[in-house]
């Protein structure tokens, strides 16, 4: 595959299914992260907290993992069901149903947040959104195609992705700068993406399991009350 096909294939992603369904699997080194960022003089400590106020919080984990379940009905309806370990000795769980920019976020504990019938909107995403849809990617990066490979039995392309001089920050986070990419070549979707810094990998997100176009329940996608 040419460079020029390749982005066109980055750029139609989303046009390329009705509906997807995916289960995502990421890790992430939180503490290794935070060492990076301060060696790089972009994150500072701050002040001690007195003994007698006591300790808020503690050092990063080493490991974190997330499980995701993700749905996407196009062109602009999205569900992903989040679990993480590796925060607290419980898991942590969230749910998110999108449409267009509008949000509901629900986490395990009950708590609701939205930015329905707000004039300035936040925009929520996630990296597991990024992988069915990596057509932003292409303002933010300069790609050099690999060999071809496969992924979960589907063909595949890897890909080095290096950010974009000036370019802003992204949901892959301030370390960012280099991805290593696998790329299906029939739907355009990033079946594994991961930061890399030097030869250190420091995260990656994976698709363990994926189908398109099947039929998806309408409540799946209806806000969260």
């Amino acid at each position: 595959m040419d460079l020029a096909p390749f982005l066109e294939l980055l750029y139609s992603a989303r046009d390329r299914s009705r509906t997807v369904h995916a289960t995502i699997h990421r890790r992430s080194h939180p503490a290794r992260e935070l060492e990076l960022l301060r060696a790089r003089g972009l994150y500072r400590d701050p002040p001690a907290i007195p003994k007698e106020e006591g300790a808020v919080g503690g050092p990063p984990p080493t490991i974190v993992e997330t499980t995701t379940q993700l749905w996407a009905a196009r062109p602009d309806r999205l569900r992903w069901e989040t679990v993480v370990r590796g925060y607290s000795p419980d898991e942590l769980a969230s749910v998110v149903v999108k449409e267009g920019e509008v949000f509901w976020e629900r986490s395990g504990d009950g708590d609701m947040h939205t930015n329905e019938n707000r004039e300035q909107r936040r925009t929520m995403t996630t990296d597991s959104e990024r992988l069915v849809d990596p057509s932003p990617l292409l303002g933010v990066y300069r790609f050099e195609l690999g060999p071809p490979t496969t992924w979960q039995g589907r063909r595949a392309v890897e890909v080095t992705a290096s950010r974009r001089s000036g370019s802003h920050p992204n949901e892959f986070g301030p370390l960012g700068d280099h991805l290593a990419l696998v790329v299906d070549e029939e739907r355009g979707v990033l079946l594994r993406a991961a930061v890399v810094v030097e030869v250190e990998e420091l995260s990656n997100t994976e698709i363990a399991q994926i189908a398109f176009d099947e039929p998806l329940q309408a409540e799946l996608f209806r806000p969260l009350r």
